[in-house]
Order: C-alpha cells, then structure tokens, then sequence
C-alpha cells in the first residue's frame, strides 16, 4: 500500500487545478477533487476512502463537511463526518487495514449551494479556495 508523505501533503495549498475521477463508482459520475486529494487518491491508494465519501456526503445535509480518518495500532481505521458545528454526523469503524503512513488524514467536502455538486479537498486547500467564508469553520 502506499505511504503518504506529510510534507507533500502540507504543500497542497492552493487549488491549480480541479480534477474529475470518473466511472470507477457505480452511480457517480464525476467526483470533482483537488489536486491534494487526487494525491491521497493515487499515492496513499485511497480509492475506497474517496469512494466512501462520495456516496455518503449526499446523505449528509450539510454545505460544509469535515471528514477525518484516524487509523488505530492495529490498522483498522474510524471514518467520522462533522458539519460546520464540529456536530458528528456519520461514523464508521473500518476493519481493513489502512495504512497510509499517517495516524489520521482529514479531508473537506463543500457543496456549493446545497447542490449535489460538490468537491472534495484537503483542509489547506479548502481555506486558500474559499478564504474568509471558510476560515472560521477549520
């Protein structure tokens, strides 16, 4: 599997580019993410991660979505959803192993407008992107 490095994590800063992952998910057109996540998608082979929140952010009614990851000694992982409230909204105990050389990885989902568009970044990303309207929910 593949090791995710903090450093090149903490560079993505700024969106360059929004990137569309299309067809791998049954039902999901396209999944708009940023460059970082795309990073996360390929390098920490999180397929299943981006998979997963993908198709749970359309259950979750909130325009602002923090979604956290934390993988225990064991490797098995607990994926948590929380609005903008820090207000748990989903929870998931991952029995795989995950490992992705981080002990946690957070990942933000916006909807602009309450649509069912909405993208996929990490939470440095999300702050440059959208500044002053975001900063106060990271």
């Amino acid at each position: 599997m593949g090791k995710l490095d903090k450093k090149k994590l903490d560079g993505f800063v700024d969106i360059n580019q929004i990137l569309k992952i299309q067809g791998l998910f049954p039902g999901l057109d396209d999944i708009k993410v940023s460059e970082g996540v795309w990073y996360v998608f390929a390098q920490g082979e999180a397929m299943w991660l981006i998979g997963s929140i993908a198709t749970l952010q359309a259950k979750i009614p909130e325009q602002f979505q923090r979604w956290k990851v934390k993988v225990a000694e064991d490797l098995s992982a607990v994926l948590t959803c929380t609005n903008r409230y820090q207000e748990e909204c989903f929870t998931k105990k991952i029995a795989e192993i995950i490992d992705f050389g981080l002990p946690e990885l957070e990942l933000i989902v916006i909807k602009p407008n309450r649509m069912e568009d909405f993208m996929i970044m990490l939470p440095r990303e999300a702050n440059k992107y959208y500044g002053d309207k975001i900063a106060p929910l990271l």
